[in-house]
């Protein structure tokens, strides 16, 4: 719900709020959401900008390595992250966290250009092997550049507190953890394994996610990149195993049913969003496959789309009254841990 200025004004015309207050209510309002994630024009240019900094980071990557050598790459890269550093204290001291936000994520990505281009210098890959083409005879070597990105983004979220480092984190996660599977399995080239190898590796992410969830105190959500990608890998590797037998299916069926109750506990979106995908192809499913040719099945389904309509409109109406049935009826061990979420 958004709340604007007027809303303040007109309560004081109610009589709910002296007229001295509506200005030191909105300052107070502003201060808080200052640093919460929104959607507007400012940040979609803070965002925009950011990331045409990254991909001419990394087109810088694709295009110079050869030309500058490893120590000169070294030297170009580490030129870029002091430029960032500084940019990143600069917005800090102005508290412009989106912007902050955004120097401390092109940080994280350059460092491991950094680590690369000094061990070329040192002659560590074989034939002058390309940042870009990393064999699979250097696993210790591209997953020492990774670690450097993960640890250099760790001490800046210490150091800074700021959400959105953690995004090239997650990817540089999510990367490294579908590799190592890949590297140390005979059937790295089996689709299926590299299916489960990104569903294992969304799960992990997941976990991960909820356990800095428990941990975290703070109003910054340090794991929303977590869980959109852990679930979104997740979710794409569960529905890209195919169709099997029935009760696979219906297995199917009831971990995205699953992941919408989760959702809905944990306050995440992005479960219930993939979740009612997930439904909406089982529905599908029983559309061209198991009803193939049936005409009460499309009636059915327009009944049952009409139900969901209708249930939308209830829970809109109830969405809080729901949440909490759902943590009235949750075990004690979980509400003591996850408790804090709902403030």
């Amino acid at each position: 719900m958004r709340i604007s200025k007027q809303n303040l004004k007109d309560a004081a015309h109610a009589d709910i709020v002296s007229s001295d207050q509506v200005d030191a209510l909105w300052s107070f309002l502003l201060n808080s959401q200052r640093d919460k994630a929104e959607f507007s024009f400012t940040h979609l240019l803070y965002y925009f900008g950011g990331l045409i900094a990254i991909g001419a980071m990394v087109i810088f990557v694709i295009l110079a390595e050869e030309t500058f050598g490893g120590l000169g790459f070294s030297v170009v890269s580490f030129c870029y992250m002091a430029v960032a550093f500084w940019l990143l204290r600069r917005f800090a001291a102005e508290q412009q966290s989106t912007a902050a936000g955004i120097c401390g994520a092109f940080i994280v990505v350059v460092t491991p250009m950094v680590f690369y281009g000094l061990q070329q210098a040192l002659g560590l890959w074989p034939d002058h092997t390309l940042y870009r083409e990393h064999q699979w005879s250097t696993e210790w070597l591209f997953l020492s550049l990774s670690l450097s990105a993960l640890v250099m983004g760790l001490v800046l979220v210490w150091r800074f507190r700021y959400p959105f480092v953690v995004m090239p984190m997650t990817v540089t996660l999510w990367y490294s953890l579908v590799y190592l599977a890949i590297v140390s399995s005979d059937n790295s080239n089996d689709w299926d394994f590299r299916v489960l190898a990104s569903l294992w590796a969304g799960l992990i992410m997941l976990l991960l996610a909820l356990v800095i969830d428990i941990k975290n105190r703070s109003h910054q959500d340090y794991s929303f990149w977590l869980y959109m990608l852990g679930t979104i890998s997740f979710w794409l590797g569960l529905t890209a195993l195919g169709d099997g037998e029935q009760w696979e299916t219906v297995t199917y069926l009831l971990i995205n049913l699953s992941m919408m109750v989760v959702g809905i506990v944990l306050m995440r979106r992005i479960f219930v969003v993939c979740g009612a995908l997930g439904c909406c192809l089982y529905l599908g499913h029983l559309a061209s496959d198991v009803f193939q040719d049936s005409w009460l099945f499309p009636l059915a389904l327009t009944g049952l789309g009409g139900c969901v309509v209708y249930l939308g409109i209830l829970w809109q109406k109830h969405e809080a009254g729901v949440i909490d049935y759902c943590w009235q009826h949750l075990p004690n061990t979980v509400t003591k841990y996850l408790s804090h979420l709902r403030q």
